[in-house]
């Protein structure tokens, strides 16, 4: 989306309207779209990885367990002796189930999925706000924001209904994703760096 409305803006815009090539350093050259370019997709793959080290690192820490943690842990409760269903049991050996797959049941909050939908679907919303220019109808900017934030959602609703997280995941999900959106915005500038007015 971002490279698309990029790429299009710098061939619609009038010619004067349009940035100049920038000189660094007396020996880069910068075409102005190259520059806005990397620019806005340098701040969202800074902010992609932010959010995955935010949400793998909850996940490490709170060790939920997902709503399908005994389907891949597949319990041996012969082998451990269970007498009473209050017994808890801490030893490893106590999942007969893929480890690989033991492990990922055990990082369920927040849902790393829904934290990387909804702050892609956050930033890129931004981008279309304070960027975007049209001109002859009110509604093609919400009506696009809109399907964006609804697909979002519907990743968090896919996670839940296929038990592969809580609720509470995915909310604590699309409440990461959401701020470090807004955070980089906001600190990027907002809509004078965002207006094309900024530096790299």
């Amino acid at each position: 989306m971002i490279l698309i409305g990029e790429v299009t803006s710098f061939f619609v815009k009038a010619e004067g309207a349009q940035e100049k090539t920038i000189v660094t350093a007396d020996c880069c050259y910068f075409n102005p779209l190259l520059r806005r370019i990397v620019r806005f997709l340098g701040v969202y793959s800074f902010g992609l990885f932010t959010t995955t080290i935010f949400a793998n690192a909850g996940q490490v820490v709170t060790g939920n367990q997902t709503p399908h943690f005994l389907s891949a842990c597949r319990p041996n409760y012969t082998a451990l002796g269970c007498q009473s269903p209050l017994h808890y049991i801490a030893e490893r050996r106590a999942c007969t189930g893929n480890p690989y797959l033991v492990a990922s049941a055990r990082k369920s909050f927040p849902s790393k999925d829904a934290a990387l939908s909804f702050y892609s679907a956050i930033y890129t919303v931004m981008y279309v706000t304070l960027v975007f220019r049209t001109k002859g109808t009110r509604l093609t900017k919400p009506t696009l924001c809109l399907v964006l934030l609804s697909l979002a959602v519907l990743v968090g609703v896919v996670r839940v209904t296929e038990h592969r997280n809580h609720w509470n995941d995915v909310l604590a999900g699309f409440v990461t994703g959401g701020a470090i959106a807004a955070f980089l915005v906001r600190r990027t500038g907002g809509r004078v760096v965002w207006g094309g007015k900024g530096g790299l």
